[in-house]
């Protein structure tokens, strides 16, 4: 997969000026539209992961700009389990509103394949 598309890939602010944030992508890839994914845990404090949804949507629409895609061509995914609702019941609210937005879609971890083959099925590269 590592000749298809970039893994473990860090987009630096000072080499992506339209993001002011550093973030990283479990993998990123072109082919006409973008495919990513990013392995994402829920049970952490609700401002943390209220911050990297954040910036996961608004690096989705930088690099939508950027690569002159639409956001809605792109495929964009959470690798993450439901959160534990007695952690907390914001991360649970975070959770269910991205489940209804059609820029992410979130997998369970151990689907992490379906990733995979659809990076294979597009011919995806970066």
């Amino acid at each position: 997969m590592r000749d298809q598309i970039h893994t473990e890939y860090k987009f630096k602010k000072d080499k992506f000026p339209s993001i002011h944030f550093n973030y990283e992508l479990d993998c990123i890839g072109k082919n006409g539209s973008l495919i990513g994914a990013k392995s994402f845990d829920f049970n952490r404090s609700h401002q943390t992961v209220d911050n990297d949804i954040s910036h996961y949507f608004a690096l989705i629409a930088s690099l939508s700009n950027k690569y002159e895609t639409r956001p809605d061509e792109n495929t964009f995914y959470l690798l993450a389990d439901e959160p534990n609702v007695d952690n907390s019941r914001a991360n649970e609210d975070i959770y269910r509103a991205i489940n209804t937005n059609t820029l992410i879609n979130i997998i369970s971890p151990q689907k992490a394949d379906l990733v995979t083959k659809k990076i294979k099925e597009t011919g995806a590269t970066l």
